[in-house]
């Protein structure tokens, strides 16, 4: 791959955001193979949520464990306990998969409201990776958690993870002419398998606009033996994402943050929520 099309291409770091809702060692393990196919170190961030510990300090606060009826009181102090624990184990799980794939990892714990230190700990050229809910209960837990939720406060790409397995069968959903373009088709070529010689992408523009990037995303496919399997269209709407991703038996659906149809919360938070794989939006 050209100079240039790296330029373009490149993340700083990845950086695993975890808490009570999103946490799971299947998560990091992918974050940590992630990470090393980008040649990235990885940074974990373990959220405390604020909102948590103001409830706990209510005098009515109850917990009750998965599988029991039992309520349990509540107190700042157990609550305390327990997260320095959770984020012992998740500190634990880190660093035992960071060494079995060869990336160097940190792991720091915060406190406060997950949106603003999400915000506050990434930077524009970060890769943020937010897990799958956790099960309560036997049920999912909300896709509006506060964790979910800090996807719409970030300035850096985020990858919501769906299921487990590493990518194998990318999609792209590309804006012709927009300068992320090459950002996102070189994240899909470290992602994909390496058997995978061509990459599915949907070209959204006019036709003259999505001719001009054929050329160069083919050109720089060519480069490492790949191809294109180009669509195109002049506009696309989120149901029709969403189809696309199901049809194609896709693993990974990557976006481009300024398809002028997905620019909204609603309509791009339709695709996040419903998409049957994991969504990596580019910024």
């Amino acid at each position: 791959m050209s100079e240039d099309t790296k330029s373009h291409t490149a993340f700083s770091r990845v950086i695993a955001a975890l808490d009570v809702s999103c946490h799971d060692q299947q998560t990091l393990a992918t974050a940590a193979e992630i990470a090393a196919r980008l040649g990235l170190d990885l940074a974990a961030l373990f959220i405390e949520d604020e909102n948590l510990f103001r409830a706990a300090a209510l005098p009515v606060a109850r917990h009750v464990v998965a599988g029991s009826s039992a309520a349990a009181s509540l107190d700042v102090e157990q609550l305390t306990t327990e997260m320095r624990a959770l984020a012992a184990l998740s500190e634990s799980e880190l660093r035992s998969t960071a060494a079995r794939h060869g990336v160097k990892s940190s792991f720091r714990v915060v406190r406060g409201l997950p949106a603003a230190e999400v915000a506050t700990e990434t930077k524009t050229e970060d890769l943020l990776i937010v897990g799958a809910a956790r099960a309560f209960a036997d049920l999912p837990l909300s896709l509006n958690s506060p964790m979910r939720e800090a996807i719409w406060h970030v300035g850096c790409s985020v990858l919501q993870m769906r299921q487990p397995a590493p990518t194998r069968r990318p999609l792209l959903v590309l804006q012709a002419g927009s300068a992320l373009t090459q950002r996102a088709v070189g994240a899909a070529t470290r992602l994909a398998s390496a058997a995978s010689s061509r990459l599915e992408m949907i070209l959204v523009g006019s036709p003259s606009d999505s001719a001009r990037a054929a050329a160069k995303i083919e050109a720089a496919l060519a480069e490492q033996g790949r191809d294109a399997g180009l669509r195109y269209t002049t506009s696309i709407s989120a149901a029709q994402v969403i189809r696309a991703a199901s049809e194609g038996a896709n693993d990974m659906l990557i976006l481009v943050s300024d398809l002028p149809e997905l620019r909204n919360e609603t309509e791009l938070g339709e695709v996040m929520t419903a998409a049957p794989c994991a969504v990596l939006l580019v910024r």
